[in-house]
């Protein structure tokens, strides 16, 4: 799998788990990796033309705004791709942050402490089998449940996913 044109954009408030997780994807040959340890300069970057194919953010980033952003971007009031694959990665895994994080919509929650390799694992997931994404009043992102509903009036949609085109 290349990944010579991927674009990332890496946030997270501690500069040596920035610095250790764009070591490791760079090793795997991920070059367009730009990191921040702030929730603003992830909305600069998702706002740009050419914006991030993944978002892999600590959701406790400025005090938690991190989730506020993923769910603006899903809901195209920031950035310029809503579907962008975003990997959210928790220090605090306790039921109530997992289902925060996941009901803001990201793809993928990673628990800390981390490996760079499950964040090199999210990152294949997401091109070969990213989840449908579901649309509702209160949620845009991946569907999540483990059985449709026959009775469900949902419909699901393949997003656009950048990180698979390339």
């Amino acid at each position: 799998m290349k990944f010579d044109d991927v674009r990332i954009i890496l946030a997270d408030p501690r500069t040596h788990i920035r610095s250790t997780l764009k070591i490791a994807l760079a090793h795997a040959g991920i070059e367009g990796i730009e990191h921040t340890g702030s929730v603003s300069n992830v909305a600069e970057a998702v706002e740009q033309a050419a914006g991030p194919d993944i978002v892999i953010c600590d959701m406790a980033l400025d005090g938690k705004e991190a989730c506020n952003l993923v769910h603006s971007i899903r809901h195209n009031a920031i950035g310029r791709n809503p579907f962008v694959c975003v990997i959210g990665i928790t220090w605090t895994p306790t039921a109530s942050e997992v289902t925060r994080v996941i009901d803001c919509g990201v793809d993928h929650l990673v628990s800390a402490p981390l490996s760079p390799e499950q964040i090199l694992t999210r990152i294949r997931a997401l091109v070969r089998q990213r989840a449908p994404f579901v649309v509702t009043s209160e949620y845009i992102g991946p569907d999540r449940r483990k059985l449709r509903r026959e009775a469900s009036k949902v419909p699901l949609f393949t997003v656009p996913n950048s990180l698979k085109e390339k």
